[in-house]
């Protein structure tokens, strides 16, 4: 009970505040005239030019490259597509591919995947596979079914011996006997130069 008692003061003495500030006289406030305010931007000179402020070394890397499945085969690989320069630092962003295959041909893409291959001074061989997500799309009017894969990465190389970038191709079955399959790989990032 006191505790209701005191919530109804409380309340009552609010409304009792709030009438005792509306009773107040109140005042007008007139505003004076407007007056002009000029603003003026005065361009900066500019010297040199816009660059990549975070690493102004850097050098646009793109790759690309096919690999042909023959007909009767279920999968191929090469991992020296595309050959990487010496002393470079590399970093691939994305990675895309793409296979086309004809509906008919009652076969999929099972796998594809992103190769890197360096063999270092001291003559060991690095591989390193990265699946790839493969996506199929509908058929298309010509009748071909198009699986793609789409992948952002940060992936980071150091030539410091011979590299190379390949992909891996797998598929449900034997490619058809109507010319193989053919997948189109392209990779996209940028290099710098290594001391």
């Amino acid at each position: 009970m006191k505790r209701f008692a005191r919530l109804l003061g409380a309340t009552l003495g609010l409304a009792a505040l709030a009438l005792g500030v509306s009773v107040l006289p109140q005042k007008t406030v007139r505003a004076n005239a407007a007056t002009d305010v000029n603003v003026v931007n005065t361009p900066l000179p500019v010297t040199g030019s816009v660059r990549d402020a975070d690493n102004p070394a850097r050098i646009p890397f793109r790759g690309s490259f096919i690999l042909n499945v023959n007909t009767g085969l279920t999968e191929f690989h090469n991992v020296a597509a595309v050959a990487l320069p010496p002393k470079k630092g590399i970093v691939i962003e994305y990675v895309t591919g793409v296979c086309p295959i004809p509906a008919a041909a009652k076969v999929q893409v099972a796998s594809l995947d992103f190769i890197y291959d360096e063999t270092s001074p001291q003559h060991f061989v690095l591989d390193q596979i990265f699946p790839l997500p493969v996506t199929k799309s509908l058929t298309d009017g010509q009748g071909v079914v198009r699986f793609f894969a789409s992948q952002l990465v940060r992936f980071y190389i150091e030539t410091s011996g011979s590299a190379t970038l390949g992909g891996w191709v797998r598929l449900t079955g034997p490619a058809p006997a109507s010319g193989g399959i053919e997948c189109q790989f392209f990779l996209t990032g940028y290099m710098v130069n290594l001391p």
